[in-house]
């Protein structure tokens, strides 16, 4: 999970992947981007704006070494790639840059050099279409379904109306298409953010400004805490769409699109890493990673079992002293000490 600026630029230079430094940090960090192809359909695309959100830029970076493989529609699209807007972040493994700004509420303000920098490049390059591409935690759920949220998606609102524009109904059509396209074990983890509009949020200001912007959301399956599989499945998304859009694209009526969008369940906040169980405690735990000696460790983030509708939820681990070894009821007392403290 933790993708710093080093590790990107070992990454390019191992794949001797010719790029141009676009811009710097707010730290003076070098922010690269790389172009590709030669076609007619632009398509910008950036990852770890926010710089605990790695497992997007990983999905990215397999994506990339299969299409450098075997680039198919190299005469089709012209793409543009910031695989790390905020390196400062990904070095200190945060959400906010370097000067503590979270730069998807930087849109309107464009206070932050690496929101200067991307502002520039949609003026300079026009793209058709943007790929906004995020993490989301664990607690996300499917609906009122018991399902993680291993993916989400977002066409997201122009105004404060929430009205269903021309734009949205574009990016609607892509997140339909992606969803579609992925395979039938997979869609029932799929959610759709909630369109509440938030004109500093990069999407909605895109929209607000005509161009289609699909937001990601990669979130995790089952205890898979390195994300590795919805890796697999981002670089899957971006093949499929990339491919979509390098062909003349299916009509479709606005009401169809729109119904077809809305098919995909809204997130709920309904997931919980674990539920702990001793002779007189029970309670959640929700994990929250930070960068410990440059190594990913965890928060924790404690609900008690009566305020948490048990219905709904989806649980990753049940911890439970009567049943649990002499190892784990070790990691239970811990978690009993730290759940004392925080009520």
């Amino acid at each position: 999970r933790y993708f710093p600026s080093a590790r990107l630029k070992d990454w390019l230079t191992a794949h001797a992947l010719e790029t141009e430094i676009i811009g710097s940090s707010e730290l003076g960090k070098p922010i690269h981007a790389i172009r590709l192809g030669e076609g007619p359909v632009k398509v910008l695309m950036w990852s770890q704006m926010h710089g605990n959100e790695s497992t997007t830029t990983r999905g990215l970076l397999i994506w990339l070494e299969k299409y450098l493989q075997s680039p198919s529609y190299h005469k089709e699209l012209s793409l543009l790639i910031i695989p790390q807007l905020n390196p400062d972040g990904a070095d200190r493994y945060t959400r906010a840059n370097g000067k503590g700004i979270d730069l998807n509420r930087d849109a309107l303000n464009q206070s932050q050099s690496e929101m200067k920098v991307l502002m520039r490049l949609v003026e300079e390059f026009r793209p058709h279409y943007n790929l906004n591409l995020h993490d989301q935690r664990t607690r996300f759920t499917v609906g009122d379904t018991n399902k993680e949220a291993a993916l989400s998606f977002l066409s997201a609102a122009a105004d404060d109306s929430r009205k269903i524009t021309p734009t949205r109904i574009v990016a609607m059509h892509l997140i339909n298409y992606m969803v579609s396209s992925l395979p039938d074990n997979f869609k029932m983890h799929i959610g759709r953010y909630d369109d509440g509009f938030n004109p500093n949020c990069t999407g909605d200001y895109f929209h607000a400004k005509g161009i289609p912007t699909v937001l990601f959301e990669a979130g995790q399956l089952g205890k898979d805490y390195t994300r590795t599989e919805v890796t697999w499945i981002i670089a899957q998304c971006l093949s499929n769409l990339l491919e979509f859009l390098s062909k003349p694209i299916p009509d479709q009526s606005d009401d169809a699109i729109f119904k077809e969008y809305c098919e995909i369940l809204e997130n709920k906040t309904n997931g919980y890493d674990e539920l702990v169980i001793t002779e007189n405690h029970k309670f959640y735990v929700r994990y929250i990673e930070v960068l410990v000696n440059n190594q990913i460790d965890t928060v924790f983030e404690f609900n008690s079992y009566d305020k948490v509708d048990s219905s709904l939820l989806n649980l990753r681990q049940t911890l439970d002293y009567q049943k649990a070894t002499y190892e784990e009821q070790k990691l239970i007392r811990l978690r009993l000490r730290q759940y004392l403290e925080n009520e």
